[in-house]
């Protein structure tokens, strides 16, 4: 009997560090920099998708997602692009969180402990928690007493999206500035080609609907649309 010559085709994506393939589909997945998030939407992001975050009154725990999201990118060393009119973005940028590290032991407590914590529906009350779930981070956390070292963040491929007073929306300014980080740092994926890029895109944006924007519902929606239609054909994530 002839030993078979089936051999599984590697994605390439699966190499790009920070990517890993989801348990229970064929996508590729990354962190959100969030293990409990991870957790509940199934893993973490698959790459070319939208996370949309509904922000509390104060727009705190946003606020705190969007900082994870990115310090994960960083330790990562994937290309971040992010922006905000709610304070100066670079400002956020200098005070992400940095990573703590943690002995194998506790990483694998505060697995367990917050596999406990977790109020989600009773389907998955009694599912087994794997490492896979947990993603990139496994146990990773971060520390939001101490940022990240400047030294990081100058290595860091992060870039600070600033929005001008000018007659355009400012959803208009910052979608063409998404899509040309996209372009000049060759994300965009082209159909029928093979993926070449070794990396991944995180594009941030923190309180989309806030006053500042001066848009309407529909203008955000507009943009909401075209972000993720951007997302679907780019080796990134969003947020």
């Amino acid at each position: 009997m002839k030993p078979s010559s089936f051999q599984r085709k590697s994605n390439p994506m699966e190499s790009i560090p920070g990517c890993y393939k989801s348990s229970y589909t064929h996508h590729i997945l990354t962190s959100t920099g969030v293990p409990q998030l991870d957790f509940l939407i199934g893993g973490g992001m698959p790459i070319g998708t939208l996370l949309v975050i509904e922000e509390d009154y104060a727009g705190s725990y946003a606020k705190l997602l969007t900082k994870y999201f990115l310090a994960e990118g960083v330790y990562n060393g994937h290309s971040t692009c992010f922006s905000t009119l709610h304070q100066n973005p670079r400002s956020i940028i200098q005070n992400l969180p940095s990573l703590e590290e943690k002995e194998e032991k506790s990483m694998e407590k505060s697995a367990t402990d917050s596999k406990e914590q977790l109020n989600i529906a009773w389907r998955y009350a009694n599912k087994t928690l794997e490492s896979s779930d947990l993603g990139g981070a496994k146990g990773r956390s971060f520390n939001l007493n101490i940022p990240i070292p400047s030294d990081t963040l100058e290595k860091a491929d992060i870039e600070a999206v600033s929005i001008d007073d000018q007659e355009e929306k400012k959803t208009t300014q910052l979608l063409k500035k998404f899509h040309q980080t996209c372009k000049t740092k060759e994300f965009l994926i082209n159909p029928g080609t093979q993926i070449k890029k070794s990396n991944l895109l995180r594009l941030g944006v923190l309180s989309i609907g806030d006053i500042l924007w001066g848009e309407d519902i529909t203008s955000i929606s507009t943009f909401l649309l075209a972000f993720r239609a951007l997302l679907r054909n780019c080796m990134g994530v969003g947020i």
